[in-house]
């Protein structure tokens, strides 16, 4: 049985400063409690999971955005993000509290991030984007995990569109992302009704960085009608996985943790097939194929595994 009561409030203000400058102002508060639990009866042995946790998130974003005619335009801003989570968990096996680690914790992460992106169509055919964002970030915990860290990362982007004739057009980016992270994993959760059984929450978790390169080629067929094809290359790091965590008392649970470098190749095809010209009208046909190659080393084994 799970419960959640979600709250949301928000405003965005925009104003233009002559024909060239405009400027974006956003706010959004999140609020949720959650309340789970979760038994199950296998083989005479009644197990119990029981958590209550409430969350919030708070974001202020204001941006600036300039023409400068129709061949350049700038943007910059800034966005400060207040998180804080407050979970309690229990675990009984037979009416027995079991020992978990990081059952009850309180967490809090406090990140800014300044960014700045300029856009030059030199012509009708080349498109180039410039972004670069610099990302700060606190985060403590308490209770029975205590920690404190700062963690910093910088995350440039280069994009150029080529269109060589009107139906066709040859993307290209290299950018460095990092992921966000999820508060769901810093605490623990249940599924007693699979192998998966209880997970461990795991609060010192680094967010996932990559250095992503990407090709893209579209090719447009008749109207509202495309194939595109993309080739994405991403260097991994700190890979957001499945690792060994011990209780105090020596029970084994599984936790998400980092677990070192990896890589991700893709291949992408999608499909955009309108019938309209045909006479069927309002009949679509959309479809993708993604194939996809993963490496990491296994923290447990030593060896490559996807």
């Amino acid at each position: 049985l799970q419960t959640t009561d979600d709250t949301e409030l928000g405003g965005r203000y925009t104003r233009g400063f002559g024909h060239d400058t405009d400027v974006e102002l956003v706010g959004l508060r999140t609020t949720r409690r959650r309340n789970t639990d979760s038994s199950s009866d296998i083989a005479a042995s009644l197990s119990d999971f029981r958590n209550h946790s409430e969350s919030s998130e708070a974001i202020v974003r204001g941006v600036v955005k300039h023409r400068f005619g129709d061949k350049v335009s700038v943007e910059g801003g800034a966005e400060t993000a207040d998180n804080k989570l407050d979970s309690h968990t229990a675990f009984l096996v037979d009416a027995t509290a079991q020992a978990l680690p990081a059952a009850n914790v309180q967490v809090e992460e406090k990140r800014s991030e300044l960014f700045a992106k300029a856009t030059w169509r030199p012509s009708a055919k080349w498109t180039i984007d410039g972004a670069v964002r610099y990302e700060s970030s606190d985060i403590s915990s308490s209770g029975d995990v205590g920690l404190a860290k700062s963690l910093q990362f910088a995350k440039p982007r280069l994009a150029v569109t080529w269109t060589p004739v009107p139906a066709t057009q040859l993307r290209l980016r290299v950018e460095r992302s990092v992921g966000q992270l999820d508060f769901n994993d810093f605490v623990a959760s249940s599924n007693l009704t699979s192998s998966v059984g209880v997970t461990a929450g795991n609060p010192d978790l680094n967010p996932q960085q990559a250095w992503i390169g990407e090709a893209a080629v579209e090719q447009r067929l008749w109207k509202g009608a495309s194939l595109i094809l993309t080739a994405r290359r991403q260097k991994l790091t700190d890979v957001v996985d499945r690792g060994p965590v011990f209780a105090s008392d020596g029970t084994v649970f599984d936790r998400p943790t980092n677990i070192g470098a990896g890589t991700e190749d893709d291949l992408v095809l999608d499909v955009t097939l309108p019938f309209d010209q045909l006479g069927w009208k309002g009949a679509l046909i959309k479809g993708s194929i993604l194939r996809r190659w993963t490496a990491v080393t296994d923290p447990t084994t030593g060896e490559q595994r996807p």
